[in-house]
């Protein structure tokens, strides 16, 4: 077959190339670099000659290793890097000692050979033991372009395997690049001054102390937006009902997520944070009395007083009205998860007197069942009555994709003549947790 490649520049053609190239491939999927590297000698100087092309290594087994190097080796010397350990398959099928062993050196020998120009890096795997022992190999490197830092795995049962002692850090020799860092089921911390984002997940009850997280904050200045996650019940923080104990001035997002009871009430009631603008709870406790209660939301206009969403996940909606009274000035309403067989304890706090929420003006609603569609488009359209009658009107409704559609097919005038129902994504719900959520990022899981 005829080539028409000479009629095109070489710098054309590596625009093109980096346009065709996902973000992220399968592990058993031939690099389309390298396929395209083999189509022509054109296309093969073109590809070569551009590192841009090469600076996405993914490492998933020890059979990787051979590959990732000749990446790197055709990156140049300042391309930045974007590394992916993805062993979660290695880590969770293999049980052979020296694999392992072997799998580990060879990864800790790639990172402290490439880490000083990443810019972004995720490991994951299967559970956190693996993650940790790759990582003692980072403890004295230094990451100047590294910006975004993922340590994931999958298995929340087991215990971790914690071989860095209690309050260890990694890369001490500077990230001074920093605003990124997800760690699951891990204590130890890169430096963190230039922290936007932080994730905490699969927290241990028994390190993540008040102190602790003191301290973590105070290190964390600029930290904007926060999700801690914690499978365990946690004791080992003070009750702060009569007021906050830190402040953190610039925090404007903040999710959390418990299996167990007591971090959500004991962290809302220790901290202050004047510019917070989103809060996600999710939990399948219902024990918020001491948050109900607490002095610190008898004026509840000063207490997280800019919050505008708020996203009750897996929430029974017996509560409402609490949640409406300690933060009365939601805007976007999110009901994630939600169990459609407890609409009408939403319907009848939306009904009373006095009017709750005098700000809202959407309400956001997904549902793992679709049974009880009918009921909440009926509890819907009563509320959308009471808010008008009040001069309190709603103006949108957004929902997951079967509840948007059945909403949107039903012949009701009320809903459509008085507010607009569309599918919730990240273009009409503009909530930060749900926008970050549909980033799609050079670290980001799945394929591209």
């Amino acid at each position: 077959m005829k080539s028409e490649t000479p009629y095109l520049p070489a710098e054309l053609l590596s625009e093109i190339f980096r346009l065709a190239k996902p973000k992220r491939e399968p592990s058993h999927a031939i690099p389309l670099q390298v396929v395209l590297s083999h189509v022509s000698s054109d296309w093969r100087n073109a590809v070569l000659s551009d590192s841009r092309l090469w600076s996405a290594i993914n490492i998933y087994s020890p059979k990787s290793f051979g590959r990732a190097e000749a990446f790197l080796s055709r990156t140049g010397v300042a391309t930045p890097l974007h590394v992916r350990i993805e062993a979660y398959r290695f880590d969770r099928f293999t049980k052979d000692p020296t694999k392992r062993a072997e799998f580990v050196v060879a990864t800790r020998a790639f990172l402290k050979s490439s880490i000083h120009r990443c810019k972004t890096l995720l490991i994951l795997t299967y559970d956190s033991g693996l993650a940790d022992q790759i990582l003692q190999g980072l403890t004295e490197s230094e990451a100047p372009t590294l910006q975004r830092l993922r340590i994931k795995n999958v298995e929340h049962n087991a215990l971790p395997v914690q071989t860095f002692a209690s309050g260890a850090q990694i890369l001490t020799a500077g990230a001074p690049a920093l605003t990124f860092l997800e760690t699951e089921g891990l204590h130890l911390l890169p430096p963190i001054a230039s922290l936007v984002t932080l994730h905490l997940h699969n927290i241990d009850p028994v390190w993540f102390s008040y102190d602790t997280f003191s301290d973590i904050v105070n290190r964390a200045p600029k930290l904007e937006n926060l999700s801690l996650e914690c499978h365990d019940y946690i004791s080992n923080w003070p009750m702060h009902f009569a007021g906050s104990a830190l402040t953190l001035k610039n925090l404007r997002a903040l999710r959390i997520i418990e299996q167990g009871s007591g971090l959500i009430v004991r962290y809302l009631l220790s901290i202050n944070a004047p510019r917070l603008e989103s809060l996600w709870i999710s939990t399948g406790n219902t024990a918020f009395d001491h948050l109900f209660s607490s002095p610190q939301f008898l004026d509840s206009q000063h207490k997280y007083g800019a919050l505008k969403y708020l996203t009750l996940e897996t929430f029974n909606m017996k509560t409402t009205s609490k949640f409406a009274h300690v933060f009365p000035n939601v805007v976007h309403l999110y009901l994630a998860d939600a169990p459609l067989f407890h609409v009408k304890h939403l319907e009848q706090a939306f009904t009373a007197d006095p009017p709750i929420w005098p700000k809202l003006q959407t309400l956001a609603v997904s549902s793992k069942s679709d049974r009880r569609e009918m009921q909440f488009k009926e509890a819907l359209c009563n509320i959308v009555t009471r808010r008008a009658e009040k001069r309190l009107p709603l103006k949108r409704c957004l929902a997951d994709g079967n509840l948007a559609a059945f909403l949107k097919n039903q012949a009701s005038d009320l809903l459509n003549e008085n507010i607009t129902v569309a599918e919730m994504d990240a273009l009409t719900h503009r909530e930060p947790w749900w926008v970050m959520m549909h980033e799609d990022t050079m670290d980001s899981l799945g394929f591209s």
